[in-house]
């Protein structure tokens, strides 16, 4: 039998809350540790990097062998932005949109993504969501596209399980993932 090669990493988009607000913070290119570590871009050294938003804080684990490892790794990541959090005040949050902060009132993007903001305007800039990627590396490309057909039949019954965004800048949107709203407004994006 067959045992197709395959690898996983997984990304979390985290939320950086002001304690007592509760607002957003435009915290990640400031300093975020006693080192003075600034999370800009994710290295091998550094898995903490900064997304369009500096609201936002992704965490990435390196390419894993199986979930066992990816699991460990995620853990040890969310231990760390816990700590920083403690030593830097700020709190962390993980749903798919802040219930109230307003994106316009949100940082500039870094460099790599302004030609992204360029491009699209309104539709990027009001890009104030956060999410979860899984990434599954398969080495054999034509099961690759196989599970890629596979998987756009799957993914409607998967974001019914990940609702996690019905407020939206201080509303309730009547939807349980107005992320998916604001994602489907991206050019090159979707199922």
């Amino acid at each position: 039998m067959y045992y197709p090669s395959l690898n996983i990493g997984i990304e979390e988009e985290y939320q950086l809350i002001d304690p007592q607000s509760r607002e957003l913070l435009g915290y990640v290119t400031q300093s975020m540790s006693q080192e003075k570590m600034l999370v800009r871009e994710r290295s091998p050294d550094f898995a903490f990097a900064q997304r369009f938003n500096q609201a936002i804080l992704e965490a990435g684990t390196p390419v894993c062998a199986d979930l066992r490892e990816a699991s460990e790794q995620l853990l040890r990541l969310r231990s760390r932005i816990l700590e920083l959090g403690q030593v830097n005040n700020f709190k962390v949050a993980a749903a798919g949109t802040h219930p109230f902060s307003r994106w316009g009132a949100q940082t500039e993007p870094l460099p790599r993504f302004r030609a992204m903001a360029d491009d699209a305007q309104m539709i990027v800039r009001r890009m104030l969501a956060f999410g979860l990627h899984i990434h599954i590396g398969v080495e054999d490309r034509e099961l690759a596209v196989d599970v890629m057909n596979t998987m756009r039949y799957t993914l409607p019954h998967i974001l019914c399980l990940a609702n996690s965004s019905p407020f939206w800048a201080g509303r309730n949107t009547g939807l349980k993932s107005y992320r998916s709203v604001l994602l489907d407004a991206l050019p090159r994006t979707g199922i």
